[in-house]
């Protein structure tokens, strides 16, 4: 997959990068008593902010079962396993999130630590449908 479609860094999506680290980490950090409920809430929060840091054209949807708006509307009864719908969004070319909703449990985002071949990998083994990652493979955009 060429690069020429995801950004390079630069100042404004290092700073991008580092609000989307803190709200990460902070999601993490959410444990204890009604853990569940709190996490729910601001994962809502999250995905609000990468639905509009993705209309202002801040953000790349790298790969996913869908956008960040139909995240809840993408699980299905046919929808096995653990997570239900989860996309890879990026600021810039080093910089990759993965934000998802479960069937049974709490919703995940959080920042990959992870190569970008391992990115590649997991895009081509899990999707085919949306993202930039398979833009010019033959399969539809639906972005």
């Amino acid at each position: 997959m060429p690069f020429y479609r995801i950004p390079s860094p630069t100042p404004e999506s290092r700073e991008l990068t580092a609000q989307l680290d803190k709200m990460s980490a902070e999601y993490a950090a959410i444990l204890g008593e009604n853990y569940r409920a709190r996490k729910a809430e601001y994962f809502e929060k999250c995905r609000a902010l990468a639905e509009k840091l993705h209309r202002e054209n801040k953000i790349t949807i790298y790969a996913g079962d869908s956008g960040f708006e139909k995240l809840y509307s993408a699980i299905g009864k046919e929808t096995t396993g653990h997570l239900a719908a989860i996309t890879i969004f990026c600021t810039d070319s080093e910089s990759f999130y993965i934000i998802g909703v479960c069937i049974n449990s709490t919703p995940l985002f959080r920042r990959m630590n992870e190569s970008k071949d391992d990115i590649d990998a997991r895009a081509h083994d899990r999707w085919g449908k949306l993202g930039v990652y398979f833009e010019g493979e033959g399969t539809k955009n639906i972005l």
